[in-house]
């Protein structure tokens, strides 16, 4: 905070334009050094400029142009930051020549220098002196607003305030300094507290600011659940306030109000495709969820919630209408869901017009972009990729690399996803090739690659030729049956030890059952992996099993580890209504999950690095 402080006031006081400085009254020509470091200066060669007037008061201690020359450091010093040296120039230079005639602009600008220093309290002692000494003085109004700054600083936002006030009145004729100091007591008043609050509205009769004072109170009340507080106060704002943002901030409140009053902190409402082509995807994620619930467990805690489910289906607006009922009927505190991208970007950006905080389970690029009430709980193609090159470049070593992808949307975009991640990174893809979707023949665009065509290898003369490949690894985004048809291919057409890289559809026992001998030592991502050693996952997939009759996949794990985030969220938070919440969310950090360590950035998106895996025989193993 200080230093965020410090480098408003720079901005705010390099603006100012520069004080006049009062000259000798001498009629003797001026020296020629002075003449020298004044050219310095206008030349903006500050160095050479410093070292002029240090030369001058070297050579000439007691000369007619001393106190103007100590002047002139001091503010060069200020103005390359050097405030420890530029106070020291200004205390020797009132020592000195105490009659000096800028006398009152010296003490003005040691205190400038002390606050952006960060020694407020000195500063604040300089400035009150100051008032005393120059009353009537042209400075007064920065005075008052740097004493402002001063009080801010050292946390007394109370005095801030009644400075800032004074400032504006003294800044009166001047719109652009009076508006500035009137921000100014607005930001004081918000980063108020209740008492503090209290503080300030005793210092002013002002009714516009009484009113923010007011409307201020209104919102420390709503935060704290005291609700009929909040009400009260927002209530008269509404009427009576003559400042229309005000009157329309304080009704924008009571809507929040009226919100959290209807809210039943103890439902959460769930949006999934439960029947349609999506059914089975979706009932994997209630499955997880059920767990988390404690529903076939007993002995497990279960969650402090009741979970409302409705069916989205295939269909946008059934999704719709089950939103609507979760949040004007139901009066659920959030949303979990939906998972299809056409049924998630619709749900989420009316959840978003609601104000309910919606954790979304979709891969749709940009979702959270929808809104501050939108989150994601889903690895993205793009973090897979990011996992996937820091290994490549990091741990091991490779530079160049060749594509080989699938022409359909995933295929394309995991390529482009995984090519600007190269680029990034400074190395490079040599060679891109794409083939169709359901193709079982890939020997055309292995050739491509720089394969050997297997007739020519098989040759008597040709028997032992290799190709001269320009890469080191090949990255195949495809699911696990066409990797099985292609790897095999590669080797046949001499492409072989080359690094293989995929995404996580890569993580099938088909693709291991198929080709093990063709994928040994193949990296790629998964954003689930039930045979993590990690005792919270194990327990997981245990009780799974015994419940389901099968193993848990990424879905599965992913509506589990949503219930127990929430769960944990609002164990360990007083969580009343959706804004406490949606808050909670953004403070998560490294919810430790069956999915990895979890956190929400501030834009909602989640913030999981996928499991990296590897083949070594006939299974897969995460990667060291």
């Amino acid at each position: 905070m200080p230093a965020l402080l410090a480098g408003m006031a720079l901005l705010l006081f390099s603006c100012r334009p520069q004080l006049p400085l009062t000259t000798p009254h001498k009629t003797a020509e001026k020296p020629f050094l002075i003449t020298k470091a004044e050219s310095y200066e206008k030349l903006g060669q500050t160095e050479a400029a410093l070292s002029t007037y240090e030369r001058y008061l070297s050579e000439h201690p007691g000369g007619a142009y001393t106190a103007l020359s100590m002047h002139r450091l001091a503010r060069l010093y200020s103005r390359q930051q050097s405030y420890e040296k530029a106070a020291e120039i200004y205390r020797r230079l009132l020592a000195s020549t105490p009659q000096y005639p800028a006398a009152a602009e010296v003490r003005y600008e040691l205190s400038r220098v002390l606050y952006l220093n960060g020694d407020y309290q000195t500063s604040q002692k300089e400035l009150l002196q100051w008032l005393s000494m120059y009353p009537s003085h042209g400075l007064r109004p920065q005075v008052l607003l740097l004493l402002g700054e001063d009080s801010r600083a050292l946390a007394d936002l109370p005095e801030a305030f009644t400075r800032y006030l004074q400032a504006e009145d003294a800044f009166q004729g001047d719109a652009e300094s009076m508006e500035q100091a009137r921000a100014k007591a607005l930001e004081a008043i918000n980063g108020a507290d209740a008492a503090q609050l209290e503080r300030m509205r005793r210092s002013t009769t002002e009714r516009n600011y009484l009113e923010k004072i007011q409307y201020r109170m209104a919102e420390l009340y709503f935060q704290g659940h005291d609700l009929e507080k909040a009400a009260d106060l927002a209530r008269v704002l509404a009427a009576e306030s003559h400042d229309p943002k005000t009157a329309e901030d304080a009704k924008n409140l009571l809507a929040r109000i009226e919100s959290a009053r209807r809210v039943k902190p103890y439902l959460i409402g769930c949006v999934l495709p439960l029947s349609g082509p999506y059914s089975l995807y979706g009932q994997e994620v209630l499955n997880g969820m059920q767990l988390a619930l404690g529903i076939f467990a007993p002995s497990e805690p279960g969650a402090p919630f009741e979970l409302v489910i409705r069916d989205s289906g295939a269909d946008p607006k059934e999704a719709l209408l089950g939103l609507e009922q979760l949040v004007h009927d139901e009066r659920v505190l959030a949303i979990i869901g939906p998972l299809a991208s056409k049924t998630a970007s619709a749900v989420a950006a009316r959840a978003q017009e609601l104000q309910i905080p919606i954790i979304t389970l979709t891969q749709k690029e940009g979702i959270t972009d929808l809104g501050d009430w939108v989150f994601r709980n889903m690895s993205t193609p793009r973090q897979e990729v990011e996992t996937l090159i820091t290994k490549a470049f990091g741990g091991l070593g490779l530079r160049r690399f060749a594509v080989l992808y699938p022409d359909n949307p995933y295929g394309r975009t995991l390529s482009e996803l995984f090519w600007e991640q190269v680029n990034l990174n400074g190395g490079e893809v040599s060679v891109m090739e794409s083939y169709r979707p359901g193709q079982t023949d890939f020997s055309e665009q292995i050739l491509k690659l720089g394969g050997v065509a297997a007739l020519k290898t098989r040759s008597g003369a040709d028997k032992n030729t290799r190709p001269t490949l320009h890469f080191e690894a090949v990255f195949i985004p495809d699911n696990a049956q066409s990797v099985a048809m292609i790897t095999p291919q590669l080797v046949y057409h001499n492409i072989s030890g080359v690094q293989l890289l995929g995404t996580s559809l890569w993580q099938s026992p088909q693709l291991i059952s198929l080709a093990a001998d063709y994928i040994q030592g193949s990296v790629f991502p998964a954003g689930f992996f039930p045979a993590d050693p990690h005792p919270r996952t194990q327990a997981f997939v245990s009780s799974y099993q015994q419940t389901f009759m099968k193993a848990p996949d990424l879905l599965a794990a992913t509506g589990y580890d949503t219930i127990m985030l929430l769960s944990e969220v609002l164990r360990q938070r007083n969580v009343q209504n959706r804004d406490d919440l949606r808050r909670a969310l953004l403070e998560v950090r490294d919810f430790d999950g069956v999915t990895g360590k979890t956190a929400f950035r501030q834009n909602g998106e989640v913030d999981k690095a996928p499991f990296l895996l590897t083949i070594q025989g006939d299974r897969a193993v995460l990667l060291p």
